[in-house]
């Protein structure tokens, strides 16, 4: 079942679509509770606008297995978004990008990636959260400079050794 969530996994960065979901489809005949296929499934079934309510479905057996888990919980709340449940994204989206907490844990979070406080920021416009939206984005903007000049930093760091 692995093997074919992989697949999936790999078609859909190739842009094989179709091939991408047959293979999640066929992980799940052997485990359908395999929460990272059913994320993934879901996730890339929202980025197409496809089968949401499939995706939602898939994505709330992720959540129940491992409420913890922040993509996972990410996953459910885009999801939601997506289907006009804003009030229930939200309800989600503050279990990843908790309004308690400063923008300094957010930054330093390396769950949160700036995708993720991106889905946050449109979710909390959709709430009428037009403040905490715009900060949101500010702050998605300064983790992505922060990864790039990591990136930058670890090649010249690289180049050096050489």
């Amino acid at each position: 079942e692995t093997a074919y969530a992989l697949m999936g996994d790999c078609y859909y960065q190739m842009e094989r679509h179709a091939e991408a979901f047959a293979a999640y489809d066929s992980s799940l005949v052997y485990n359908p509770n395999n929460v990272l296929c059913l994320n993934n499934y879901a996730y890339f079934l929202s980025l197409r606008g496809e089968r949401l309510e499939k995706a939602e479905q898939m994505s709330y057996i992720a959540i129940k297995q491992e409420p913890l888990n922040k993509t996972y919980l990410d996953t459910y709340a885009w999801v939601l978004y997506l289907e006009e449940n804003y009030s229930m994204a939200k309800f989600y989206i503050d279990r990843v990008v908790s309004p308690l907490s400063s923008d300094e844990e957010l930054l330093a979070d390396p769950t949160l990636s700036p995708d993720v406080i991106r889905h946050a920021a449109a979710i909390y416009e959709a709430n009428g959260q037009e403040e905490r939206a715009g900060h949101l984005r500010q702050l998605a903007l300064k983790k992505e400079e922060g990864r790039e000049a990591q990136e930058t930093d670890n090649k010249q760091n690289e180049e050096t050794k050489e």
